[in-house]
Parts: structure tokens; sequence; C-alpha cells
């Protein structure tokens, strides 16, 4: 009996680790980032229209993957941050500081972890097009 449980326990393990897909690249007017559309879990689609790619800013973006609720909240602060930011410097936050303090906000949280994988990507006018993982 422990046999096949285990078995379909591992089953159910490699169904899961099928996630999503999203990419990001540079060119010489920009960023570009992609990723599909469909929320899953294995074999079961929950939803067929979820945005997997959210604006931070007028000049920034994340695409994010995994768990949905950690995922919001870490959008959730960037967005927090940068309005911030804006309001106190009168410039946009540089893309490097974004990423800096999307890491920062994802190691602050290493013994309650989000489960997140995230790509933030943006244009400055002085450093051009970025991407960070």
């Amino acid at each position: 009996m422990y046999r096949e449980d285990n078995r379909y326990s591992e089953y159910i393990a490699q169904q899961i680790k099928k996630g999503t897909t999203t990419c990001a690249l540079t060119c010489k007017d920009g960023v570009v980032l992609a990723a599909d559309t469909r929320a899953s879990a294995g074999l079961f689609i929950a939803d067929r229209h979820v945005m997997k790619i959210q604006k931070v800013d007028r000049h920034l973006g994340m695409t994010m993957a995994g768990g949905v609720a950690d995922a919001q909240n870490v959008v959730d602060i960037m967005r927090y941050n940068a309005n911030i930011y804006r309001l106190s410097n009168k410039e946009l936050m540089p893309v490097k500081s974004a990423a800096r303090l999307c890491s920062n906000v994802l190691f602050n949280q290493r013994y309650f972890p989000y489960y997140v994988q995230i790509l933030v990507a943006g244009y400055d006018d002085k450093e051009g097009g970025q991407i960070y993982n």
C-alpha cells in the first residue's frame, strides 16, 4: 500500500512542477515582456485569462510565476515603493534599484518564503533596457 501511495505522490509532484513560462528581452528602444495567460496546476486549468505581466510604473514591469497571492503581494510592494520614489525624488525609480528592492523583499521573507519566480524589466534613459531575474 505504501509503495502505491508513494508512486501516486511522485506522479502528482511531477505534474505540478510543470508551470508557466515567462520571458523578457531587450531591444534598441525598450524591453519586451511575454507570458502565457493560463493558470494551471499540473493538468488542472484554473483560469485561461490571467495577467502574468504587471505594470509597476511607466517604465517598469514584471512577469510573475508561482503562487498568485505571493506574486500579487510582491507587485503591490513594488508599485507602492516606485510611487513613493517618484513622488519623493520627482523622477522615475531606476530599474536597477527596483530589482534590488525586489531582491531585498524576497530575501527578507527567506524564513517564510514567497513562492514566486519574477522577472523585473524596464527602460532607463541612461542605461537603456534592463532585465533582472
